[in-house]
């Protein structure tokens, strides 16, 4: 049988590690982490970007939301 490329990622979990691994590049990439770095004022709308993120990125392959 063949892993999908959910599975390969690492399912939920895995998928979440790869959302706050990308989060962080970003926040300290000084050409990019000026669209990002407000959100650090902001924890509540942070994580609320963040767990949309984790959930498109589970649904795309057509997985439960986290």
């Amino acid at each position: 049988m063949t892993t999908t490329l959910y599975e390969r990622l690492g399912a939920a979990k895995g998928i979440t590690k790869l959302v706050d691994d990308i989060v962080d590049h970003h926040m300290n990439n000084p050409v990019i982490n000026a669209r990002y770095l407000p959100l650090k004022d902001n924890p509540e709308r942070f994580a609320m970007i963040r767990q949309h993120t984790i959930n498109f990125l589970c649904r795309s392959r057509r997985t439960p939301e986290v």
